[in-house]
């Protein structure tokens, strides 16, 4: 009974108390307002980056069954080949299935419909057994499906179903026209769900006879379950054992292909992706300790100005304990409310950042709504900060002198609470040079990689991929007469002045070859070396304006049954021939475990960046003509006299007079294509650009409000020494004598901090040190002339005071 009456006693005191703290607050709108959308910026912020790291680097696909037990497995060529994965599959105890993937793009049309171009996924019909995903409407794929002359069928993504649909529950069989050829909907995928990317069909991958004989790399990649107990590393081991066997056995096709195992993070961000997430993360954190330190310099301002009102409290018998713990319950509800409005914020932005990211993204299928990690996260950070808001700020509080305060002496600030709002302006100032350090690096580098030399400029250059799937265009002839009549067409259309044709655009991937050259002078004829080998028709060159440094381009009497050509980049010839003409010299490739015959070097091309995404390297790079090599994918080039878009249409119309079952993907101009592939570093870089500049705000508004009370509580002081005979410059030089300490200190902290806490973004850094002299004095000098800006409003208001108003002042 005792204890229970105690019980209802604490509870009433403390409801007591919050009661108190709430109708304080009350009074106080706009500080109150002041500290709570201050703090819901920082917890806010910190939250966004979370849910996001969160669900890019741990929860994955959504809807993926255990998302941490899934690996993705290629090569050290990056590339599968099916009887591999056949052989991976059967013989690896390690893991507990596995299944191939590959992505194409497919026109899809139902009945009199025009078609139109998807991106698709060829799977083994496993692939949604493993992810542990089945149809929302309609059946799996299953073996049957996936067996040569099996009848084609298809899933549907639920958006696709929805849109081009109508989201009609009697889809399912349903027949339709994929590339021309009819086929039924078999089902359609659960509401949320992509994979492996932002895919809008699933078609069964039926191997062609070509990759059943090893004479073609399959695909990319295969996705894989770990077994119960095995990891990551063990499935490697196992995988690479396996491979080892397969390279005795195929030296021609397997020799150096070994398997390369990755999470879910590193395969679709690249290697040091995640690290992109976890500075971001930690720009936030410094936003919120900037964020936490202007706080509590708010608080304990707001507790000096009540001063002489808690010494009174203090007098008349209440304890010292209970100021504190009003000092900290006062902080403690401004977090949490500042948390609930953080949710909000999060929220927006979490939707504003899905929308804005790049087609083709990887994490554009992730889920980026609150889960409940993301929530206690937040929940977490609001109390946390709260508390430790309130202790800093309490810490001043504890140290009032009774006496001194009833005597008025609240008019000044002790050399305790001195102390510690200066210390608190020096951390937010050091922590914000420590920011706006780190962004400037990651700016500058992004910067030295979009201005780098490609070898091409973009301007007025049209980009288009076309596939011509092989079970219609089996043999190379028809191949070269598509792209010929393609290339020919393409060339009329008004406001085109050349077509060309490339394996890729510049600065992506090509695939590498091993080649041979027949020169006595090289030394070991046998030495194989990687180069990359790139298709090109008679116009690529003159098209993207690459130069002519030796010999000749490609032209119409290079074909099939003429003598085998090649052309070599200056980097190349550099590399081999560099006192001597290469023309006429001879190199062969060996692909896919064949030996190319020789090929004569007619010419000498500048260089053009390839298979560098951070276009700091010409690679060396070998051209071969279209007519003695035709491939399936190729990427179109049209040089216009008019705005590139102004012929998309046209393109569009060309390529579906002569194919109408063709899928076309998006026709970008060159110079959006470079841009899109750093979009993602782009829009990174925009927001950590934008916490740096939170951070200098932040960090300048904590000066001004420092040096505000600094002014309000030495009115008496200033007026006394005006009366003296103070000039304005004297004024000036005392207040800002006050904020020269701290903001010294801070910046000389900050300056030291910098290369350390840059150290970890090395690997993301291109043409920039960690410690770069530039963006340090750069950042130096931003926070130095925002000390000066929050100084200067108080600095005015001093110099401004009225003597005689000043003397009287209490």
């Amino acid at each position: 009974m005792f204890r229970a009456s105690t019980d209802v006693a604490f509870l009433t005191r403390a409801a007591y108390e919050y009661r108190y703290v709430v109708r304080r607050l009350w009074r106080s709108p706009r500080f109150a307002l002041i500290v709570i959308m201050t703090l819901a910026l920082g917890i806010g912020a910190n939250a966004t980056v979370f849910t996001i790291m969160n669900a890019a680097l741990f929860e994955g696909f959504p809807l993926v069954k255990h998302n941490d037990r899934v690996v993705y497995v290629t090569t050290t060529k990056n590339t599968v080949y099916y009887p591999d994965y056949v052989q991976w599959r059967a013989s690896a105890t390690s893991l507990e299935d596995m299944a191939l993937a590959r992505n194409i793009y497919t026109t899809l049309s139902a009945a009199n419909d025009d078609p139109n171009a998807y991106f698709t996924t060829e799977v083994t019909a496993n692939m949604f057994a493993l992810l542990g995903v089945r149809p929302f409407l309609g059946r799996d794929f299953v073996a049957a499906d996936e067996q040569p002359g099996a009848a084609p069928v298809a899933l549907l993504r639920y958006d696709l179903w929805q849109g081009a649909f109508g989201a009609d529950p009697g889809v399912v069989g349903r027949s339709v026209r994929i590339n021309g050829v009819p086929a039924t909907i078999i089902g359609v995928m659960p509401r949320g769900f992509s994979f492996p990317g932002d895919q809008s069909l699933w078609v069964p991958l039926i191997p062609t006879k070509a990759a059943l004989r090893r004479e073609t790399p399959y695909a990319r990649y295969a996705v894989a379950r770990l077994a119960d107990r095995a990891t990551i590393e063990t499935a490697g081991a196992e995988l690479a054992t396996i491979s080892k066997r397969l390279e005795e056995a195929y030296p021609a096709t397997n020799r150096g292909v070994a398997p390369v195992l990755q999470t879910f993070a590193e395969w679709s961000l690249g290697p040091n992706g995640a690290e992109l997430y976890e500075t971001a993360l930690g720009a936030v954190f410094l936003v919120l300790l900037i964020i936490s330190a202007n706080t509590a310099n708010l608080l304990i301002e707001r507790a000096l100005s009540r001063w002489h009102d808690v010494a009174i409290q203090l007098a008349v018998g209440s304890s010292q304990s209970r100021a504190v713990q009003q000092v900290i319950l006062e902080s403690l509800t401004l977090s949490l409310l500042g948390g609930a409005v953080g949710w909000c914020v999060a929220e927006v932005a979490l939707r504003t950042y899905a929308q804005l990211l790049p087609s083709g993204d990887h994490t554009r299928v992730l889920s980026y709504a609150m889960s409940y990690m993301a929530f206690g996260y937040l929940i977490a950070v609001s109390l946390g900060t709260g508390l430790a808001v309130g202790v800093i700020a309490a810490i001043g509080l504890a140290k009032i002198n009774v006496a001194d305060a009833l005597r008025g002496a609240h008019a000044g600030i002790s050399r305790i609470e001195a102390r510690l709002i200066k210390g608190l302006i020096a951390t937010q100032i050091a922590l914000a040079v420590v920011l706006l350090a780190s962004t400037g690096v990651l700016i500058r580098s992004f910067i030295n990689v979009a201005t780098a030399d490609v070898g091409v400029t973009g301007d007025d250059l049209l980009s288009m991929s076309l596939y011509v799937p092989p079970e219609k265009y089996a043999d190379a002839p028809a191949r070269a007469s598509f792209y010929s009549n393609l290339g020919e067409r393409l060339a009329l259309i008004p406001g085109v002045e050349s077509v060309g044709f490339g394996t890729a655009a510049p600065a992506e991937y090509v695939p590498t070859s091993e080649y041979q050259i027949d020169d006595a002078q090289i030394g070991d004829n046998a030495q194989h070396q990687a180069i990359g080998r790139f298709v090109a028709d008679v116009g690529y060159f003159k098209t993207l304006d690459i130069p002519i440094v030796a010999g000749r381009a490609f032209d119409r009497s290079d074909r099939a049954e003429s003598m085998p050509v090649a052309i070599i980049n200056a980097r190349f010839a550099a590399t081999h021939w560099a006192a001597e003409s290469p023309i006429g010299k001879r190199l062969r490739l060996q692909i896919s475990g064949k030996v190319t015959p020789w090929l004569t070097i007619v010419g000498v091309v500048g260089n053009v960046v390839q298979n560098d995404r951070n276009r700091q390297a010409f690679g060396p790079l070998v051209y071969v003509p279209y007519a003695q090599s035709p491939e399936a994918n190729m990427f179109t080039f049209a040089r216009t006299r008019v705005p590139p878009t102004n012929v998309v249409s046209a393109f569009r119309r060309q390529v579906y007079e002569l194919d109408p079952t063709l899928p076309v993907p998006a026709l970008w101009p060159l110079s959006e294509r470079f841009a899109r592939l750093y979009a993602f570093e782009r829009l990174s870089t925009k927001v950590l650009l934008t916490f740096a500049l939170v951070a200098v705000f932040i960090a300048s508004f904590g000066l001004y409000a420092t040096l505000s009370l600094f002014v309000s509580k030495r009115t008496h002081e200033i007026g006394v020494r005006a009366a003296l005979g103070a000039t304005r410059r004297d004024v000036y030089r005392l207040v800002f004598a006050k904020a020269g300490a701290p903001v010294g200190i801070g910046l000389a902290v900050g300056i030291a901090a910098s290369p350390v806490v840059n150290s970890v973004l090395v690997s993301q850094l291109v043409g920039v040190s960690t410690l770069d002299p530039a963006t340090l004095a750069l950042s130096a000098g931003v926070l130095l002339l925002a000390g000066v800006a929050g100084g200067l409003i108080p600095a005015r208001r001093a110099v401004g005071v009225d003597p005689a108003i000043a003397l009287r002042h209490e």
